[in-house]
C-alpha cells in the first residue's frame, strides 16, 4: 500500500520498512508526490531559491512533470527580483536606506543569485555608510557645542555658588566628559581627507581640551596666505554697494566690502559693510537650516542648491561645506544607482 502525501500517516509496516532501509544504509528515494508538496510550500512562501534548488537536485527521467515547471518558476523569480529592485530604489530615493537594504537582503535569501541585487546592495551600503558617518560627525559637533556652552555656564555659576552642591555638575565631571569628547573628535578628524573638515573637528577638540600636539596639527592645516594681486582695482563706492543690495546680490556686496576693506575707503562704506556682514551671517544660517529641512524630507537637489549658494558666499563656513559635500556624495551614489538599474532593465 502506497502512503498518501497529503495528510495520511504511512502504515506501520511501511514506516518500519523505511526505517530498516535507513539503518541498513540504503538510499531512500522520496516519491514524486512528496517533492511536489515541498515545491508548493516553497512557492507559497515565494522562496524561489529553495524551489529551484529542489528541482536542480531531481533526476530528469523520474521527475519530468516537476522539472517542466522550472522555466515558469525562474520567470517568476525574475519578476520578483525586478519588483524588489524597484521597491528598494523608491525607498532609497525617500531616504529610507536601512529599510531598502533590509528589503534587498531578505529578497536575496529567497531569490536565485542575481548580480542586480548584489550591485544595489553594494551601492546602498556605501551610501548608507557615507550618510551615517556624516550624521555621526554632525552629532559630535552638536555635542561639542553643547559641552562648551555648559563649561561656560558652570564656570560662571561656580563664581556665585557657595559650595559644589549648588552646581548641576562638578567641574571634574565636566572635564572628564570634555576629554572623552575631544578624543572622539580627534578620531573622527583622522578619518577625513578634507583639510577643512579635519580642521573644524580639531578646532572643537582644541576648544574642549587644549593640546600642544593638536595645536601643531592645526597650524599645519592652516591655508597659506595668497599673494596680493598685482593690479589694484578701482576703489568701490557706496553707490556700488547700494546697487548690489537693491538687486539682493549678496555675493557682489560681499566682494565690494572686501575690496573696500583692502583699499581702506571712507567710513560710510565701512559702516554699511558691517551691516552687510550681519545680514550675510543671517542669510547663511537661514540657508543652512532650510537645506537641513529639505534634506530631511528627501529633497536632496533643493538642499544642495541652498548649501551651494551659501558655500559660494562663505567658503570658510565649515558646517555649510560639510553639509554640501555630504549631500553631493549621497546624490552621486543615488544617481549611479539609478543609472545602473536603468541599464539592467534595458538588458
Amino acid at each position: 500500500m502506497t502512503p498518501s502525501l497529503h495528510g495520511t500517516t504511512p502504515s506501520v509496516p511501511l514506516a518500519a520498512g523505511l526505517l530498516l532501509l535507513i539503518l541498513q544504509g540504503c538510499a531512500v528515494v522520496l516519491p514524486p508526490e512528496m517533492h511536489e508538496d515541498r515545491l508548493e510550500r516553497f512557492l507559497a512562501a515565494e522562496d524561489y531559491r529553495a524551489a529551484l534548488d529542489l528541482l536542480d537536485n531531481l533526476e530528469s527521467a523520474r521527475f519530468e512533470p516537476l522539472l517542466e515547471r522550472k522555466p515558469e518558476i525562474a520567470a517568476a523569480a525574475n519578476r520578483a527580483g525586478r519588483e524588489v529592485l524597484g521597491q528598494a530604489e523608491r525607498l532609497a530615493a525617500d531616504g529610507d536606506l536601512a529599510l531598502a537594504l533590509v528589503t534587498l537582503r531578505q529578497a536575496r535569501d529567497r531569490l536565485p543569485d542575481d548580480p542586480r541585487l548584489e550591485r544595489q546592495i553594494e551601492l546602498l551600503t556605501a551610501t548608507r555608510t557615507v550618510e551615517l558617518e556624516a550624521l555621526n560627525t554632525d552629532y559630535l559637533r552638536l555635542e561639542a557645542a553643547s559641552l562648551l556652552e555648559r563649561q561656560r555656564l558652570i564656570e560662571s555659576m561656580s563664581r556665585l555658588a557657595t559650595g559644589p552642591g549648588e552646581l548641576p555638575m562638578g567641574p571634574e565631571e565636566l572635564q572628564r566628559e570634555a576629554r572623552a569628547l575631544a578624543r572622539a573628535l580627534d578620531a573622527r578628524a583622522a578619518t577625513h581627507e578634507d583639510p577643512a573638515e579635519r580642521q573644524a573637528l580639531l578646532q572643537l577638540a582644541q576648544a574642549l581640551v587644549p593640546s600642544e600636539q593638536r595645536a601643531q596639527t592645526l597650524a599645519a592645516l592652516q591655508p597659506s596666505t595668497p599673494a596680493p594681486a598685482r593690479d589694484t582695482p578701482a576703489s568701490p563706492t557706496v553707490a556700488d554697494l547700494q546697487q548690489a543690495l537693491a538687486g539682493d546680490d549678496l555675493e557682489s556686496a560681499q566682494r565690494i566690502c572686501t575690496d573696500a576693506a583692502r583699499a581702506g575707503t571712507d567710513g560710510a562704506l565701512a559702516a554699511l559693510c558691517q551691516d552687510i556682514e550681519q545680514r550675510l551671517a543671517m542669510q547663511l544660517e537661514a540657508w543652512l537650516e532650510e537645506g537641513r529641512r529639505l534634506y530631511a524630507t528627501g529633497d536632496i537637489d533643493a538642499a544642495i542648491d541652498r548649501w551651494r549658494r551659501g558655500h559660494e558666499l562663505a567658503p570658510e563656513h565649515a558646517e555649510l561645506q560639510a553639509a554640501l559635500e555630504r549631500a553631493e556624495r549621497v546624490q552621486e551614489r543615488l544617481e549611479s544607482l539609478r543609472d545602473r538599474n536603468a541599464a539592467v532593465r534595458t538588458q
